[in-house]
């Protein structure tokens, strides 16, 4: 059972926080919880936690100061923090201090309780791959390659290993080669499957492997495995000739991936440059399309303009709900970067970005905050068409829930205007004074009071007027016309009149007699009985 710390000042917060953690599905315990930073620093360093969810600001030492000051101890757990506040430059440092992850605020179940899952299992496996290396450190002669590609996988992740291990033979050069598949985001849809694809592809290159001096494969992340390549010369591409081998093996599937290529670097330190080489490289896809090995490119992100008049437009035809503006715009703004000449990942993703960001602004506008795509979608997507057709998938949807939440906008304005005319129908009010009223614009108001009513305003409010003078005339018998034309709101008779006439088929004074007549005949009956 591993051991876990709750560090939050607010004491609701810690109890939420504890509330909605799965502790005996995880196998987790909750040792302490402290209100502050000093509290924080002497449990941690009592009960040497395994876990530990931390807020940033808290009275005392802060977050990022005690993470400080346990790493500066010798204290290794997981962090995880827990803000309120998403500001990048907490997450830099927090990142630097060792977090695990940063979580904001409001604490989501799901999220908390699927984040300790993944520290649990980091936490598992690292107590493994410890207790292998122990194992293996006795038994040198045949554990040396496990140990090399624990170093390599250190270099990877950026664990300087400079002044350990310097006795192993390394290979004299090295190089890195990043692969995810093709059509990820479609055929994401069945998990099962992309498992088995990934176990599958696993297999075929490690038997490629076997074939080569040195190298190791493993699924670093989501859709990306990672093959680290030692080898003895960098005069031929030798990495390149093992990508295409592993290209080709796995056309024959019933899929097909992309290779990024990191170029040869002559040293085992230098494994991290190749790979953020291969990465990037990986990345172009978006741009050239998949099914493909892509080295390295020197095409520079560039300076250019983002148009934004192209963006407000395609944010307004979003608004409109106007699918064919949508395509449009979208083509118009992807056009506005293609047109530029020689492109890369890093330009058109700043586009992209700009035109997301500003359409979830416009759907917080409208009070709608889901999360309509996430940061690295990019990098599954080949081609710039698939591209088109994901940014349009995604504003298409925005425009949905944007419709949706008009309509509910504007039937709860009618609901307020016909509620606040049926206490003020006998005073003069404008459309546009009732459309302040209801925090709605005239016309569109206008449309909405048409679309439920049946009728437009006007019509509505004189035929509300007419019928209170109906009633009027039918309980208070002996009111005069000009008397009752001037409580329904009317202080012109003849306009009245009019109007009743042309409502009720009668003059008021006709209405008003067969009204009485009833009445007396009504009462003439009652009397005969």
């Amino acid at each position: 059972m591993l051991k876990v710390i709750i560090a939050e000042d607010e004491q609701w917060i810690r109890k939420s926080i504890v509330k909605c953690i799965e502790w005996e599905r995880l196998d987790l315990e909750l040792v302490a919880e402290a209100s502050d930073g000093n509290k924080a620093l002497e449990r941690v360093r009592c009960l040497n936690p395994d876990i530990i969810l931390i807020d940033i600001h808290m009275p005392g030492f802060n977050g990022l100061q005690l993470m400080e000051h346990w790493a500066a101890e010798g204290f290794k757990p997981k962090f995880i923090i827990i803000s309120g506040y998403n500001n990048f430059e907490y997450a830099q440092k927090a990142i630097s201090f060792g977090a695990f992850a940063y979580l904001l605020k409001p604490i989501k179940r799901e999220e908390v309780n699927e984040t300790l899952a993944k520290a649990c299992r980091v936490i598992h496996m690292e107590r493994e791959m410890r207790t292998n290396l122990e194992q293996v450190k006795k038994q040198l002669n045949v554990g040396i390659p496990l140990i090399k590609e624990r170093i390599m996988f250190d270099y990877l992740s950026g664990r300087d290993n400079s002044t350990s291990h310097q006795d192993i033979a390394y290979s004299p050069y090295y190089a890195v080669l990043v692969l995810g598949f093709d059509n990820y985001l479609k055929r994401n849809v069945n998990r099962e499957n992309i498992k088995q694809d990934i176990k599958g592809t696993l297999a075929i290159i490690e038997a490629i492997l076997m074939k080569c001096d040195e190298g190791i494969v493993f699924e670093r992340e989501e859709n990306r495995i990672v093959v680290i390549l030692g080898l003895q010369s960098d005069r031929e591409p030798i990495h390149l000739a093992v990508a295409k081998r592993i290209l080709s093996e796995i056309r024959g599937k019933a899929y097909t991936v992309t290779i990024g290529a990191g170029n040869i670097h002559s040293h085992v330190s230098q494994i991290k440059q190749s790979y953020n080489e291969a990465l990037k490289a990986y990345r172009e896809k978006l741009i050239i399309g998949g099914d493909k090995i892509i080295t390295p490119l020197t095409v520079p992100s560039g300076q250019f303009v983002v148009p934004e008049d192209h963006i407000k437009s395609t944010c307004m035809a979003v608004e409109l709900s106007d699918i064919k503006g949508i395509r449009l715009g979208v083509q118009v703004v992807l056009s506005s970067v293609v047109h530029l000449g020689p492109i890369c990942y890093d330009t058109v993703a700043k586009l992209v970005s700009r035109l997301l960001d500003a359409t979830v602004e416009l759907a917080l506008r409208y009070g709608i905050q889901e999360k309509f795509y996430e940061e690295r979608d990019l990098e599954y997507l080949e081609g710039i068409d698939s591209l088109t057709d994901y940014l349009i998938s995604i504003l298409i949807t925005i425009t949905g829930k944007i419709s949706s939440a008009k309509e509910n906008k504007g039937l709860k304005a009618i609901s307020a205007a016909l509620e606040f005319i049926q206490s003020h129908y006998t005073k003069d009010i404008s459309l546009e004074m009732l459309a302040s009223h209801v925090s709605l614009n005239p016309n569109y108001l206008s449309e909405m009071f048409k679309k439920e009513t049946g009728t437009n305003y006007t019509d509505y409010v004189v035929s509300l007027r007419i019928k209170k003078a109906q009633a009027l005339m039918q309980e208070n018998p002996w009111l005069s016309i000009n008397k009752v034309a001037e409580l329904v709101g009317y202080g012109n008779t003849r306009y009245f009149s009019t109007l009743f006439h042309k409502k009720t088929g009668f003059r008021p004074s006709e209405f008003k007699q067969l009204v009485s007549n009833s009445t007396t005949n009504v009462a003439e009956e009652e009397f005969d009985e």
